[in-house]
């Protein structure tokens, strides 16, 4: 099965990527003490680890570069 010509196993990889990525940057967020705290314009009310975006970036670039 594909969608929009993209084979699945890619689609799965890039999720994988996408879910390690997410898992080492919040891990090393973690370790690091890289924590976004709550305030008053912020939506969360408990310290969160930042830069989990870095792993869907990276699994979203492979796949731009993968399709151009």
């Amino acid at each position: 099965m594909a969608i929009a010509g993209v084979p699945a196993w890619w689609l799965a990889m890039l999720f994988v990527v996408a879910l390690a990525g997410t898992w080492l940057a919040r891990d090393y967020a973690l370790r690091r003490a890289l924590l976004d705290h709550p305030g008053e314009r912020r939506s969360h009310h408990q310290a969160r680890p930042r830069g989990g975006g870095v792993g869907i970036a990276v699994a979203l670039l492979a796949a731009l570069a993968w399709l151009a």
